[in-house]
């Protein structure tokens, strides 16, 4: 009975966070979610879920603070040296090269569910390394971060981040992507203004099957999406709305990054070239 109680008071507990945030947590593994709300009933000093229900209830400034640790935030500037090693000398030009072969104006990537702006802000780099380097045109490039969780997008586009987390930035990057002022020293640094302009931020929840993609995203096509460590997460049904969502928004010769652990149902194999298999990276074929 004690169990079958602390079950449905967790049911409650999610059933609120949806009501409170929109956003739409029951197609989340279970246990993720009961680890995540077990991390805010040890913050809260609560013993079982049921005071912790009672808690929330009592206390409305918990909601935030739950949905913010019920969203998936696990990210860091260039986690996977290889997976950025690769973007960089093989993702990137491509997708340049193919704009300028088709006189298009314009390229659009998407870094999705992306916490707290660490995988767009390295993606934005590299863009900003590439156009350095290069003395002819280049299109006008719209890099976008969404997430369900408004805290950490509004952590993302002020761009201030410990110097711990800056261990996978070499020095000349740093120096040249990252300021710090007065006010930070000496353990934190911020994105310069010049990098911080290149990404927008906004909120978008992945698991709403009545939105097909961001509003500034309805009305083209993309070039590159990352979905890296978050379809594992999620049930199988999800994982596969997800993907029907990718697919369509991505254009033919578009690319996916997805998480090391995470791969595609057999559904879409013959609809993507897999560019490597160990990083999983993909490429959404011309035909299919």
């Amino acid at each position: 009975m004690v169990a079958e109680n602390e079950e449905t008071a967790l049911i409650r507990v999610i059933d609120l966070a949806q009501q409170w945030s929109g956003c739409n947590f029951t197609r989340y593994n279970p246990s993720t979610l009961g680890r995540r709300v077990g991390r805010r009933m040890i913050d809260v000093r609560c013993q079982s879920v049921a005071d912790y229900l009672d808690y929330l209830l009592t206390h409305p400034a918990e909601y935030p603070r739950l949905v913010s640790a019920m969203t998936i935030k696990v990210s860091r500037f260039f986690r996977d040296p290889e997976v950025f090693q690769l973007i960089d000398t093989v993702i990137l030009p491509r997708i340049f090269a193919r704009a300028a072969a088709n006189n298009r104006q314009s390229v659009r990537i998407w870094s999705s569910a992306c916490a707290c702006g660490e995988e767009a802000y390295s993606i934005a780099i590299l863009i900003a390394e590439i156009l350095a380097n290069e003395q002819t045109s280049h299109p006008n490039i719209t890099l976008l971060g969404t997430d369900l969780d408004s805290q950490s997008l509004a952590a993302a586009a002020e761009g201030i981040y410990h110097r711990e987390e800056l261990l996978e930035i070499s020095e000349p990057l740093r120096s040249r992507y990252f300021t710090q002022p007065l006010s930070l020293w000496p353990l934190q640094f911020q994105v310069a203004p010049q990098l911080r302009s290149m990404v927008q931020f906004t909120t978008f929840d992945l698991t709403n099957p009545t939105r097909l993609a961001p509003p500034s995203g309805i009305f083209s096509e993309y070039d590159f999406i990352l979905c890296r460590n978050m379809l594992i997460y999620c049930q199988p049904a999800l994982k596969l709305d997800i993907l029907r969502r990718f697919f369509t928004c991505l254009r033919p010769g578009g690319f996916l990054a997805l998480g090391r652990s995470e791969s595609l149902p057999e559904y879409y194999t013959d609809r993507f070239e897999t560019i490597d298999p160990r990083i999983k990276l993909y490429m959404k074929k011309e035909t299919i």
